[in-house]
């Protein structure tokens, strides 16, 4: 019986951590899923966020977008699955994206995300691929 309080007491401590928007356990695993293909980004075009273009850059889906929210952001990115052939993704983790516009066509809303073609190598295979399945999430 004491051991079955103990327990329920130790549950009752950690539920609210686990709702709270605020708790780094959640906060660490809340991610969106996308598809996401790349540009050329030796002509990206205007960078309508201000700055300089960088490398590992990427154009906004109008769900990312969000009305212009996401211009200068900048979101961890990482491969989930290889696209329609099931082509593997590159191991190696995240990489960090700046969003320099908004994607001006092959958005929809499957595809939050239109990658550098450098951001897409680092973690896909190109070669094979141009299309994959992402998860992203802010950078904090």
């Amino acid at each position: 019986m004491r051991k079955a309080n103990l327990v329920l007491g130790l549950i009752a401590m950690i539920i609210p951590h686990l709702a709270s928007s605020s708790s780094p356990i959640t906060s660490s695993l809340r991610k969106e899923f996308s598809l996401a293909s790349y540009y050329n980004a030796h002509n990206p075009g205007s960078n309508n966020c201000g700055g300089e273009a960088e490398t590992f850059s990427a154009t906004a889906g109008v769900k990312l977008w969000d009305s212009g929210n996401a211009c200068g952001k900048r979101y961890l990115v990482r491969c989930v699955e290889g696209g329609p052939m099931h082509v593997p993704c590159r191991f190696g983790g995240e990489i960090s994206v700046i969003i320099q516009r908004r994607c001006s066509n092959l958005c929809d809303d499957e595809y939050d995300m239109n990658l550098s073609e450098e951001a897409f190598a680092k973690i896909a295979d190109i070669d094979r691929t141009h299309v994959i399945k992402i998860a992203y999430r802010p950078e904090n």
